[in-house]
């Protein structure tokens, strides 16, 4: 399960920032999954406790956020979410896609005191 050393190293991201803002405990944690990223949410969400026992994490409340693909079109520059697997411009109907978004595992937002 790749989603538990995932986890740790939100976890780790979480208590470097802690360290630098001097907060001591996270309540709420949302982390922003793309469709793209290779993550499953339910695995994450049954690896999270494991994850953060122990830390200043621990008991708090994950939330996730799916994050829709974009592209751009590098041939007309028109941003688009590609339907299907085929990255094809809907406006000029080019297939060189640039991925701008889709792929991020992030942390979006953290409730502390």
């Amino acid at each position: 399960m790749h989603e538990l050393s995932l986890l740790m190293n939100v976890v780790e991201a979480v208590e470097e920032l802690a360290a630098r803002e001097s907060f001591r405990k996270v309540h709420g944690l949302t982390l922003r999954v793309g469709v793209l990223a290779g993550v499953e949410v339910p695995a994450l969400e049954f690896a999270f406790p494991v994850a953060t026992a122990g830390t200043i994490l621990e008991g708090a409340i994950l939330t996730t956020q799916t994050v829709p693909v974009l592209c751009q079109c590098q041939d007309c520059r028109t941003d688009f979410e590609p339907l299907g697997t085929v990255f094809r411009c809907p406006r000029c109907h080019g297939l060189r896609a640039k991925l701008i978004r889709g792929q991020e595992l992030e942390i979006g937002t953290l409730e502390v005191s």
